[in-house]
């Protein structure tokens, strides 16, 4: 069985974010199948794609996780500092006192969000179901640092509630949740393609016997790929492929990065349907040239397979190999144009068309300039 669907949601279409991390209030609306996000550094682009996955997963393991990627460790410290060193972080200037509020209304009108505030002792856990208390600590201080994880998925049911609190012994207590949106896949800028998941998602096809509609894809944006297997050799499994007539397979991360990168998406779409894939600087590890080749493929592949996609450049040049795809189906892209201002940072909405337009007249969609 396929492992991840998300059969029944449809697109977010308009999208809240209060007090998280640089971006303290960001309103987007009539969001497209495609979204591209620009801007300078710290200007918040990797924070709507966290943003965004945070509502989606709603669970203090998720954060847990975008935390352990940002600070390139697996360790998490233990006690009150320990806590704050994590969680700050996410909150606007370090202050945990401001509540975060991630909420989202897809195509259908459907109502989901989440909010993350500071509590002094363990808040309620979701078990089974139903709210019930927290087990307090046995030992140390009676009041302990905490997060109450507030998951809304309707306007009219009550909300559930998971936590993140100081144990007992100083460690870390983190819950775990079901999600309460469309399935996500994100594509870090922080690091290579996951071989891992690119093995699992091609076992998942493969025992629904569809194993060679990823190869067929991958072969159509490189002729010379000749097969594609996944193998355990010595006892560790990898990626395997055979490459401009080679006699032998080789592993993928050793013919190219990027055609490793390309195929993560391509598994990522098949796997993700009516998911939202969110990738990060799509630039990274691709050759110049394929840059159209690979905008023409994620429409195609999104439009298939009933994908949103966010996805991030600094490039110029990726941005205007674009400009085929995006005139020929404008209402299908938007451009976010993250920016900071006096205020902070800001995010600018922008058609397909007007996209399609800067890009026809040689103007730079990227922006750069303070934001008045």
């Amino acid at each position: 069985m396929i492992a991840v669907e998300s059969v029944g949601y449809r697109m977010i279409d308009c999208l809240e974010i209060r007090n998280f991390r640089a971006l303290e209030k960001v309103s987007l609306k009539g969001l497209s199948r495609i979204n591209v996000v620009v801007g300078p550094n710290a200007s918040g682009k990797t924070a709507l794609l966290e943003a965004i996955t945070l509502g989606c997963r709603a669970s203090p393991q998720e954060a847990l996780r975008m935390w352990f990627a940002r600070a390139q460790t697996q360790v998490a410290p233990g006690g009150e500092a320990g806590f704050r060193a994590i969680w700050s972080g996410f909150f606007p200037k370090l202050d945990l006192s401001k509540p975060i509020a991630i909420q989202y209304t897809d195509s259908d009108n459907n109502r989901r969000g989440l909010r993350i505030m500071r509590t002094v002792s363990p808040p309620a856990i979701v078990e089974q179901g139903r709210s019930v208390a927290a087990p307090r600590p046995t030992s140390g201080p009676a009041d302990v640092a905490a997060l109450a994880f507030e998951r809304r998925i309707d306007n009219t049911s009550e909300p559930e509630i998971v936590s993140s609190y100081v144990g007992p012994q100083g460690q870390l207590i983190v819950d775990n949740a079901d999600p309460i949106g469309p399935a996500v896949a994100v594509f870090s800028a922080f690091s290579s393609p996951n071989e891992a998941d690119n093995i699992t998602w091609l076992s998942e096809l493969s025992l629904a016997n569809r194993e060679k509609e990823a190869l067929e894809i991958l072969r159509q944006e490189f002729p010379a790929i000749g097969s594609l297997d996944v193998l355990a050799l010595y006892g560790v499994q990898g990626l395997y492929v055979t490459y401009g007539g080679s006699p032998t397979k080789l592993p993928i991360g050793l013919v190219s990065t990027g055609i490793h990168k390309v195929l993560t998406i391509i598994l990522a779409s098949l796997i993700y349907q009516n998911g939202v894939l969110l990738i990060d600087e799509l630039e990274n590890g691709i050759f110049y040239r394929r840059y159209g080749d690979l905008w023409t493929l994620m429409r195609r592949l999104a439009v298939q397979r009933d994908n949103q996609i966010f996805v991030t450049s600094h490039s110029l040049e990726c941005l205007r190999a674009a400009l085929p795809v995006v005139q020929k189906h404008p209402q299908e892209f938007s451009l976010i144009r993250m920016g900071i201002g006096p205020n902070g940072v800001t995010a600018r909405q922008y058609s397909g068309a007007q996209f399609a337009a800067a890009l026809a007249e040689d103007v730079d969609p990227r922006g750069g300039e303070p934001e008045s």
